[in-house]
């Protein structure tokens, strides 16, 4: 199985993007608002995720979590 990385997962485009490759890909959805995880928790192959792309420990913190999947 694939890997996607996807920031920015709660907009329209990320969500088309998620719903097109979640059958062939495992993805990472990342956003910093929180909606994500009710969008995509019950979603097959989609590993949501609450991080801001600017903050260096919000990373820190989101690269432990990724890592225990």
């Amino acid at each position: 199985m694939k890997y996607a990385l996807i920031v920015g997962a709660s907009g329209g485009l990320a969500s088309q993007i998620i719903e097109t490759i979640s059958n062939d890909f495992i993805i990472l959805a990342i956003d910093k608002n929180p909606v994500v995880i009710s969008k995509y928790e019950s979603v097959a192959n989609v590993y949501p995720f609450i991080c801001d792309i600017t903050d260096i420990n919000s990373i820190k913190d989101i690269k432990d979590k990724i890592c225990k999947i």
